[in-house]
Formats: structure tokens, C-alpha cells, sequence
């Protein structure tokens, strides 16, 4: 066959392909269900040959489809896991071990990123009238109305509460009422407000 015969039967396929697309991928599929191990051997001539090209593929593929192309990756990994969940525990806890400094910078970047988040939607400064503090390190979260401890344990945090269990609340509820941003002076301001108007001390100001 001459290079003319080639690039005219070339353009012949191409025009039938363009054409009839249904047709062409159906019988892409019935070859390949006959023929999976001629299958895989020419896909991986084609990639030895063209890498660039497959890469770019499979790159416009998965910005097209990223919803699609994320659920089969989970449910892949759900399959993995189910059929032997011991061996992704111990690589899993394998690369902890092994990358604890990194683990632990990307966790308070991922936090300090999440507490930004609700301070910015709540006015990112003390609420307490006069009060004119800004800083998000002096910046805490209150609950309006009191509960805090109550709400901390029910959300399962520890004695001493957590900030990054409350704001991971406040994202998923879409910030929801009742919360406010107090500095610490003023929250421990209003903390006492709240004791001594149970006491029948002071009305809470």
C-alpha cells in the first residue's frame, strides 16, 4: 500500500468514525471484550509511542469528568479497603511514621485556613461593644446564648474544648446564628455575665 492509499484510507475511517460514532465505539468494545490481552499489549505499544499525547488525554479526560473520575477513585478505594482493610491500616500508619513534620504542618495550615474561614464570616473582630480588637490570635468563638460546654461535649471534644472541632461544625452547618467572635477578655467577660445572672447576681449586660 502506497503512503496516497494510506492517508486516503486514513481519511475514509475518519469520515466513517465522525459519522457513525455509536456504531464505532460498540465495536471498539466487542473487539476488545474478544481480544483483552491484544487489547492491553497495542494500548501499551500506544503509550510507549505517544506519552505525551495519552498524558494530555487523560489530563483534559479528568477536568472534564472530576466528579465521575473522583467517585470510581473512591469506589475503587472502597472495593481495595473492604477486600483487605489490614493492609491499608499498616501502610497508612507506615507513612505517618514516616512523614510526621510534614503531616503536621499541612494539618495546622489546613486548620489555621478552616478557623480564617469563620472568623471572616462572623466580622473577624471582637463584637463586644467598644471593643475594637482585631487580632485572630487574641479572637475567640462564642455561643450567644450560652452552652458552649455542653455544645463542645456533644460535638465529642475534651475538657479543655476545640476550636478546630467548633469551626469544622460552623462550615458544615453553613455558619448558622448563635455564634459570635469575642476576644478572650470579653469572652471571659461574658462567661461570668452569664454565672452571675444565674445567680441572680447581675443582669448580663
Amino acid at each position: 500500500m502506497t503512503d496516497e492509499q494510506r492517508e486516503k484510507k486514513k481519511e475514509s475511517q475518519t469520515r466513517y468514525c465522525a459519522a457513525h460514532p455509536g456504531k464505532v465505539r460498540e465495536s471498539k468494545r466487542a473487539w476488545q471484550k474478544r481480544n483483552a490481552e491484544k487489547g492491553r499489549e497495542a494500548s501499551k505499544r500506544y503509550y510507549v509511542r505517544n506519552p505525551e499525547r495519552v498524558r494530555a488525554k487523560e489530563k483534559r479526560y479528568r477536568e472534564e469528568n472530576k466528579e465521575k473520575v473522583l467517585e470510581n477513585a473512591r469506589k475503587a478505594h472502597a472495593l481495595r479497603f473492604a477486600a483487605d482493610p489490614g493492609k491499608y491500616r499498616r501502610k497508612a500508619e507506615r507513612y505517618r511514621k514516616a512523614h510526621v513534620e510534614e503531616l503536621r504542618v499541612k494539618r495546622n495550615r489546613y486548620h489555621a485556613e478552616r478557623r480564617k474561614a469563620v472568623l471572616n464570616h462572623y466580622g473577624n473582630r471582637c463584637s463586644w461593644p467598644g471593643c475594637n480588637v482585631t487580632d485572630p490570635d487574641m479572637l475567640q468563638i462564642d455561643h450567644v446564648n450560652g452552652g458552649g460546654l455542653r455544645h463542645r461535649k456533644e460535638l465529642g471534644c475534651g475538657p479543655g474544648g476545640s476550636g478546630t472541632t467548633v469551626c469544622a461544625f460552623l462550615i458544615k452547618n453553613n455558619f448558622p446564628p448563635g455564634f459570635r467572635i469575642l476576644c478572650a477578655n470579653h469572652n471571659w467577660k461574658h462567661k461570668a455575665n452569664l454565672e452571675r445572672a444565674k445567680a441572680g447576681i447581675l443582669r448580663v449586660s
